[in-house]
């Protein structure tokens, strides 16, 4: 695992000052440009929740989609896609988060999810949290079960992890930046 770990972090771009001055963007689209990195960080992915009790995978944003849909296929699994309320049609329940892009909202279908289901959340990269936080707080409010987040990368300086840990909900990243 180790030269595996090797192999997909040297494919991950540093930007400095971007978004803002100060901080550093790890950019995945080299990653998810090879065919090799993606085929090995889907496999590792799939190999996870193999046999796992989730019935639902929910992308968390836009950005989880290509992992939250590969995994669904993969698994047999229904995709649940938290966005915009404005990108979705019948969002019933809206949650507000802000991160160091400013104010964004979330938001689920009221027919989703119901209580007897047990979920996967993903996403690409977890920093301050706080996307994967409101998206934890949406899918609760279906009285569901969290198995775990899920992400590809994990910055956890930032305390995205250590928040998630806060509210009982396991993280699994599957390359860390310290």
């Amino acid at each position: 695992m180790i030269i595996d770990e090797l192999y997909l972090k040297k494919l991950i771009s540093n930007v400095p000052n971007y978004p803002k001055k100060g901080q550093t963007f790890r950019d995945l689209s080299p990653l998810l440009a090879d065919p090799k990195a993606l085929q090995l960080v889907c496999d590792l992915l799939i190999h996870r929740y193999i046999g796992s009790p989730i019935s639902q995978i929910v992308t968390v944003s836009d950005s989880g989609l290509l992992p939250a849909s590969i995994l669904a296929y993969r698994l047999q699994k229904p995709l649940v896609r938290i966005r915009a309320p404005e990108q979705l049609p019948h969002a019933e329940h809206i949650e507000s988060f802000r991160n160091n892009t400013g104010e964004h909202q979330l938001a689920i279908s009221k027919a989703a999810l119901s209580p007897q289901d047990i979920v996967l959340l993903v996403d690409d990269a977890i920093a301050s949290g706080n996307s994967m936080l409101a998206a934890a707080t949406l899918v609760t409010r279906f009285g569901v079960q969290i198995h775990e987040a899920c992400t590809l990368v994990d910055l956890p300086d930032e305390g995205g992890r250590a928040r998630l840990e806060e509210l009982d909900v396991p993280l699994y990243a599957l390359l860390t930046f310290a």
